[in-house]
């Protein structure tokens, strides 16, 4: 992986988005919370930067996924660049290691596919889903 342009797509159409709630601070909230009935939260921490610098760091800067994945003992980390999805067309990846089971001495093997949402408009929000 590396730097390189935004997976966003070009020319998208921004028009149909919900106006994302921006409240203090210049954060928004989630412009999916309302369609979806169970959200998991994953980190509570703010950080001082801008949604710009986030995406990259956690969906372009393959050191960042390493060393996060590293503190969680977890090991053979592969990505897939971003590409388009064949059917939405909206950018794709898949994502794998191997993370250790808690309380045991075995690791189970996880992978993800993360798409951006149509809801992204960058620079400003990312959203990405991941299953």
């Amino acid at each position: 992986m590396g730097e390189g342009p935004d997976p966003v797509p070009n020319g998208q159409d921004n028009s149909a988005m919900p106006d994302i709630d921006k409240s203090y601070n210049g954060t928004c909230t989630c412009p999916l919370a309302k369609d979806h009935a169970e959200m998991r939260l994953a980190h509570t921490e703010r950080l001082p930067m801008r949604a710009q610098e986030a995406y990259k760091l956690v969906f372009q800067q393959e050191k960042f996924m390493l060393d996060v994945l590293a503190s969680r003992k977890a090991t053979n980390y592969a990505a897939t660049p971003w590409s388009p999805d064949p059917q939405s067309k909206l950018p794709r990846r898949s994502i794998t290691y191997d993370c250790p089971i808690p309380l045991t001495s075995k690791m189970s093997h996880c992978s993800e596919t993360q798409t951006m949402s149509n809801l992204t408009r960058a620079g400003e929000v990312y959203v990405v889903t991941i299953h």
